[in-house]
């Protein structure tokens, strides 16, 4: 059960880091918070717009 979550975990930052790089340029920890939370709301909505019309519905049921 573990490895199947951590194994999703690596996946979804691998993703992040492949489209949007290794490094947050940031000079404080408030821009970098909000930077890390930018990065990873993209990558929810676009998990989100790949998924087919029935599985989004059922989202929102």
């Amino acid at each position: 059960m573990k490895r199947k979550i951590r194994k999703g975990v690596e996946t979804a930052f691998s993703m992040i880091t492949a489209k949007f790089g290794k490094v947050i340029k940031a000079t404080a920890i408030d821009g970098f918070l909000t930077k890390l939370r930018l990065f990873i709301t993209a990558y929810a909505i676009n998990c989100f717009l790949k998924l087919g019309d029935d599985k989004k519905a059922l989202l929102f049921n």
